[in-house]
């Protein structure tokens, strides 16, 4: 449960920024970590979140990283989808492995083909593959 998990450390980082009582992580500490899971979780709301209670800290979050794939940027999570697309798991697999739901894996892939300018699987399998990213 890593969602709800990155859930409550941006929450105590929350309620700690404002004087409660001090916990083991500093509020920044707990808001920078809730931020990675968010971001590889696809959780764009709660990264946001996240990224604003960080400047509310007085810290600059850090950006997104992105992959360049078939010569575009992909996010880390699309790159993560792709890479198992290409070992052949299908949206249903994907979205269990990755604790998200089929239909965001769907989004995710039309995002990666619409991008790449292509429309399969094996089309995106073969620029992994290429890009030596398996």
């Amino acid at each position: 449960m890593p969602f709800e998990a990155a859930r409550s450390l941006l929450a105590q980082a929350e309620i700690d920024g404002q004087g409660s009582v001090p916990r083991p992580l500093t509020p920044a500490q707990a808001a920078e970590q809730s931020l990675v899971t968010f971001e590889r979780l696809g959780a764009r709301r709660y990264a946001q979140r996240a990224r604003l209670l960080l400047t509310e800290l007085g810290i600059s979050p850090r950006t997104p990283q992105l992959v360049r794939l078939g010569g575009v940027s992909v996010s880390t999570r699309e790159l993560e989808i792709a890479r198992l697309i290409a070992e052949g798991l299908t949206s249903d697999e994907i979205a269990k492995r990755l604790t998200i739901s089929p239909r965001t894996v769907d989004s995710h892939l039309r995002r990666i083909y619409t991008r790449l300018g292509i429309n399969s699987r094996m089309t995106l399998a073969r620029l992994v593959y290429e890009a030596g990213l398996l």
